[in-house]
């Protein structure tokens, strides 16, 4: 995966379920979304992460102290398209976007897992970017945050 994309945060472990199992992930903010890579940005709070939760359970001093949130390049995921809200065949996934103001969902042909995940802040892209801005962000190098990542696991 290489070359320019977009960021977009996902909420929580119930949307990063779906986006692995199901390779989409509901959106209310509208781009241009192209075909191309898009980085899987989520916040994630140190101490009750599962990436990092075994280097911190040997100290607890430790771990109180790193109970810090932070944005972590979680994955990424190469765009396949875009479905509007008026275009959902599922009655149930139509009144879901509704209710969280989603317009549609991203489709995407792969997805790939970074483990552990990526802290934003290690000198990737997005590193310079505000946190609230991250979400639709454009990306030029994402080969760069792809080089930091130690494994992928493509679902």
């Amino acid at each position: 995966m290489v070359g320019g994309g977009h960021a977009v945060r996902v909420k929580d472990g119930r949307e990063e379920r779906r986006l692995w199992a199901r390779r989409e992930l509901y959106v209310g903010i509208r781009r241009d979304w192209a075909r191309g890579p898009v980085v899987f940005v989520k916040r994630v709070q140190a101490a009750g992460d599962d990436a990092t939760r075994s280097s911190n359970s040997s100290n607890t001093a430790a771990a109180t102290t790193t109970a810090a949130v932070s944005d972590m390049v979680i994955g990424l995921g190469i765009f396949e398209r875009t479905v509007e809200l008026d275009s959902l065949a599922d009655e149930q996934e139509r009144r879901l976007c509704v209710e969280n103001n989603w317009y549609g969902k991203l489709v995407f042909s792969q997805v790939a897992v970074f483990m552990p995940p990526v802290p934003v802040a290690a000198a990737t892209p997005l590193a310079s970017k505000p946190a609230a801005l991250l979400h639709g962000l454009a990306v030029d190098d994402v080969q760069a945050i792809e080089r930091l990542a130690r494994s992928r696991l493509i679902v």
